[in-house]
């Protein structure tokens, strides 16, 4: 369990309950409200990057991304969006986890808030703030491909850092891959992230195996598996 960051509070505003590191004024509280409850969340692609999330904007903060945990599954269509609350809640595990990595340098957005509405059985949602001008990593190596090659060293020294952090991003792809308008890559998705407790070698290689699973399964150029695969090979020392 990842304990929370230095400074992190929770705010309580109406059935809200909003842990955050940053200074949120009432009006950025209200608009935080808005967008829960009347966000228009966008289309679901596959390996599309941002899906099913809405864009807003808060004072003093800036463009926001608001992501609603879901369930998948055949547990999804009965349970919906609904999390039985056993220990902490998913939003804050991810929320905390951004901004360790985030302090560590590794590229994933900055962690803004997280929310939750109700007890036991709970609503959850995390806010980061917006890459602006975003694509995923998909689009590129479709649009641009010969881009690909740079970008992918520049993600291969990410999921080192993780790597080295034994943390394990249970499904990096390529559609989890943002590049913002100015070439940077962005690290997504780190729901039910988690510290692997094996070997550096061993999650090297379930890092692999996933990658490579995505990139056969979505029939997405093969230059995006090979270069990954020729960058990552690297054996990390046994502890």
């Amino acid at each position: 369990m990842i304990q929370p960051l230095e400074t992190e509070k929770v705010i309580v505003f109406k059935d809200l309950s909003i842990g955050t590191t940053l200074s949120i004024e009432q009006s950025a509280l209200e608009q935080i409200g808005e967008m829960i409850a009347h966000g228009k969340p966008t289309p679901s692609q596959v390996l599309g990057g941002r899906r099913g999330v809405v864009f807003g904007r808060l004072d003093q903060i800036g463009s926001v991304v608001l992501k609603h945990y879901g369930r998948g599954g055949l547990l999804g269509k009965f349970l919906d969006s609904h999390f039985f609350r056993l220990g902490t809640s998913r939003c804050a595990q991810e929320f905390r986890l951004l901004g360790r990595l985030h302090q560590l340098g590794v590229p994933v957005p900055e962690p803004i808030a997280y929310v939750t509405r109700g007890g036991f059985w709970y609503e959850a949602w995390l806010l980061t703030r917006e890459i602006e001008g975003h694509r995923s990593l998909v689009q590129i190596a479709t649009a641009e491909p010969d881009r690909i090659y740079a970008l992918l060293d520049e993600v291969v020294a990410a999921v080192k850092r993780l790597i080295q952090g034994r943390v394990f991003h249970v499904d990096l792809h390529p559609g989890n891959v943002l590049v913002g308008h100015e070439g940077q890559i962005f690290l997504i998705d780190f729901d039910k992230a988690c510290v692997f407790g094996g070997s550096r070698n061993a999650l090297r290689d379930m890092y692999l195996r996933r990658w490579r699973r995505a990139v056969l399964k979505h029939r997405l150029p093969e230059v995006l598996a090979e270069t990954f695969s020729a960058g990552l090979r690297h054996h990390f020392e046994e502890d």
